[in-house]
């Protein structure tokens, strides 16, 4: 160990300024793998702390037809149908919703996410029952808490039979008193129910034209999941044909079982593979060029240390004991950048960036990946000292004394491959990101179809739902503000939303995504009337659709009801971007329908659960904000109604795709950072090597500028070489991740132009920066020596 201490202090202080940056490059690739790895885990481990994931499974089917993609959503009658027509399904649950609501014990309020479904549907996720018992969810008002929830609200989890007070949504009706009848484990946060509360309800039973629910089943055993789905496919053409649809209205119906741990990655999750592929993938970059980097230096320093090395030969040292300490000397310097590493996590963590990934970075929390991170540091060592280990000892030692390795044409082919890796990973890291840029920038500047620029949204409350003419008019006084509606979802806030299917046969069966609003929606949106009329004072049970509506659906005309039992069309608008860019642009059309006080949907009451503001185009955002948050107090004071823009809408929406992109390209500038300190160390490496070649250069009439050239021109030949190998790439890299979007932007040239001006600027200013001080230097300086 005092060997290799004095081996490492004696080449440090030689070179301290590479050495320092070596290790700082390496334990930032420590630090970035593991920060990078604790996303790619929290979402490789999504829904699987559930007990016997794998047997579980969320149904979906394909009615081509009439909705055009897989739908989530079923009735009630049909699924329940379904999960007793075998004898594989275990279990199975309705799901209707999951919402953040206020509740009140002694007058003081507490938000929790309840999970909303039918009877003891949690049973499906087999929780772990601290005390009650969730049977008692078939009975009205009951609660299931979590132990965190419990805690937070009582201080304790001795509350089975307590009760709480879930406020009216309106203020016509009375609050509703739940019993708490069950208190389980928590979850991870990387499940989809994760913090949720549990009600359930008899609702909809018999009812099959209510479509709302989604269908989870618990198989006995994951082998028998394709004789289950053809059972299903069955039962499900059956039921349909004793409605009456035809075999021709059937052909595209398909049922697809997909198991739990994937439905985090499907086009409705929260994430894609594709992302964490490429999240794992970059994690793997950054450690090769760092690994790389390392080498590189190990090679560098090769001819000052291979006489040393070999004058130990000569008084009788093994050539095995060389390789074993030199092996030694690469790990402790690996060991100590992981050391270092750990303190960079720490400090990330105080720092905030916590929010940078959905998982812990504590410490505490991840110590698999520790050990992970360590069993890499060590193997990183192992692999960057093993080549220069075995060829520093290979040579007789007579040979060596008289000769000089770092200037041979084989020591400088070694390290021109090493640095070219490391430039074509900082390429394809370059180009990827260029290629996610462009998506966000299209996400952000795409025409919408309405006036997203001039529209913010609310929250509501009881008071502001019961009195919606005065919230209207109250807006309407705030200075630019311009109109106000309310409206049952936010617009281009999610992947999809509420859908209805209407009619029995091809000649009048239509689906479409709707939105339940009221008169001022169209003109608070700006949206653009292309046949017919926009809604009016008055209105009630009556459709506006968008285009795509007529063009997918001719028989549906303007001043007709949309089928023989449905409701007054009065107009169309132009196409909306109202789903979000995952879904393919006017696949679904959009329907807003106003429902009548004393029609069909009279009971719908609580719909309006979003508020839409218009303000003029030059209104100053912050402080409309502030004004509309200000006079909305004056239905519910002291309440946060999350006043926002449309552009803080869709950011959220595409939160995790930004995280994402932030993430990636905060470690391609590392990577970029790593090649450069490599670029820089190798440079200072050959400069002092050739110093005296440089003397001699001056002496015979070189110029500085020439001399910089000469460095340089070695560079941009590996530069161009390395960008032609690397763009096809980092094209492929980024396409990769286009493919979560059905909707995508073009790839411009400008990318790649972009990313090869980068990263050849930083590696010629660096080149030059390093090259300067021995191109200046007075030649006897240099060759006194000789």
């Amino acid at each position: 160990m005092k060997t290799i201490i004095r081996n490492f202090t004696s080449i440090f202080r030689r070179f301290v300024m590479a050495n320092l940056l070596n290790i700082l490059g390496l334990s930032l690739a420590f630090a970035a793998f593991f920060v990078i790895m604790t996303q790619v885990s929290y979402d490789n481990g999504y829904n699987k702390s559930i007990k016997d994931y794998r047997n579980l499974y969320q149904i979906s089917m394909n009615l081509e037809r009439s909705m055009g993609d897989y739908t989530t959503h079923f009735s009630r009658p049909i699924a329940e149908a379904l999960s007793q027509s075998s004898p594989h399904v275990k279990s199975y649950g309705l799901i209707s919703q999951v919402f953040n609501r206020k509740f009140r014990i002694n007058e003081k309020e507490y938000n929790l996410q309840v999970m909303l479904g039918i009877n003891d549907f949690p049973k499906i996720f087999e929780p772990e029952i601290i005390s009650g018992n969730l049977d008692r969810m078939k009975e009205e008002r009951q609660i299931v808490v979590t132990e965190s929830a419990a805690k937070r609200m009582f201080g304790s989890i001795d509350v089975v039979n307590k009760t709480i007070t879930l406020p009216a949504l309106t203020e016509e009706n009375p609050d509703t008193e739940i019993t708490i009848c069950a208190i389980v484990k928590d979850y991870p946060d990387n499940t989809f129910f994760y913090d949720c509360c549990f009600i359930g309800s008899n609702e909809n039973e018999g009812n099959g034209n209510n479509w709302n629910y989604y269908f989870y089943v618990r198989l006995d055993d994951a082998k028998n999941v394709k004789e289950v789905n053809d059972l299903f496919e069955k039962k499900f053409i059956q039921f349909f044909k004793e409605k009456g649809t035809t075999d021709k209205d059937l052909e595209g119906l398909k049922i697809n079982f997909m198991p739990i741990a994937d439905t985090h990655f499907s086009k409705g999750g929260t994430s894609s593979k594709s992302s964490v592929y490429l999240l794992f993938c970059f994690s793997i970059l950054i450690i090769l060029i760092a690994g790389v980097n390392f080498m590189n230096f190990t090679l560098a320093e090769t001819p000052m240390r291979i006489r040393s090395i070999n004058t130990q030969k000569i008084l009788g040292a093994t050539a095995a004991k060389l390789k074993g300490s030199l092996l030694a000397e690469a790990v402790f310097i690996s060991l100590i950048a992981y050391a270092l590493s750990l303190i960079w996590v720490v400090i990330a963590n105080d720092m905030g960036l916590q929010h940078l990934v959905d998982a812990s970075i504590r410490l505490d929390d991840q110590k698999t990946l520790l050990l992970l991170t360590f069993l890499i540091s060590v193997t990183v060592g192992l692999l960057a000292g093993a080549y220069p280990s075995y060829y520093v000892t290979s040579f007789p030692p007579a040979l060596v004394l008289k000769g000089s390795f770092g200037l041979s044409p084989k020591g400088r082919i070694l390290r021109a491959i090493l640095i070219s890796i490391q430039f074509i990973i900082s390429f394809i890291l370059i180009i990827a990101v260029g290629i996610m840029y462009l998506q966000s920038h299209y996400i952000f500047t795409s025409d919408y179809g309405y006036d997203k620029d001039m529209v913010m949204v609310a929250s509501t409350t009881r008071e502001t739902r019961s009195q919606p003419e005065a919230v209207i008019n109250r807006m309407k006084n705030i200075s630019g503000v311009e109109d106000a509606s309310f409206s049952q979802f936010i617009m281009s806030s999610s992947n999809g939303y509420m859908t209805w299917g209407r009619g029995t046969n091809e000649n009048d069966q239509v689906g479409f995504a709707v939105f339940f609003v009221d008169s001022h929606f169209p003109n608070t949106l700006g949206l653009k009337i292309v046949e017919g009329r926009g809604f009016k004072e008055g209105d009630g049970d009556v459709y506006m659709f968008s285009e795509s509506m007529k063009k997918k659906y001719p028989f549906v005309k303007v001043d007709e009801k949309l089928n023989a039992n449905d409701f007054l069309v009065v107009g169309f608008f132009d196409d909306l971007q109202y789903a979000s860019f995952r879904q393919i642009k006017d696949d679904l059309p959009l329907g807003l329908f106003i429902s009548s006080p004393t029609g069909k949907y009279k009971d719908w009451g609580n719909w309006r659960n979003v508020l839409n503001i218009r303000v003029g185009k030059n209104v100053d955002k912050v402080a409309a904000r502030k004004e509309i948050q200000k006079a909305l107090e004056e239905f519910t004071p002291h309440n946060d109604f999350n006043v926002r823009s449309m552009d803080q809408v869709i950011e959220n929406n595409y939160q995790h795709e930004f995280l994402y992109t932030k993430q990636i390209v905060l470690f391609s500038l590392l990577a970029i950072l790593i090649s450069i300190i490599g670029v820089f160390g190798l440079t200072m490496f050959e400069s002092e090597y050739r110093r005296k070649e440089i003397g001699i250069r001056k002496i015979m009439g070189s110029s500085t500028k020439e001399i910089l050239y000469m460095f340089n021109k070695r560079y941009i030949y590996m530069l161009i070489g390395c960008f032609v190998f690397a763009a096809p790439v980092g094209y492929l890299f980024g396409h990769h991740w286009l493919e979560g979007f059905a909707q995508q932007t073009n790839i411009s040239l400008l990318v790649f132009l972009v990313a090869f001006l980068l990263v050849t600027f930083f590696t010629m200013l660096t080149v030059t920066f390093q090259s300067w001080k021995n191109a200046n230097e007075n030649p006897i300086n240099s060759i006194k020596t000789e």
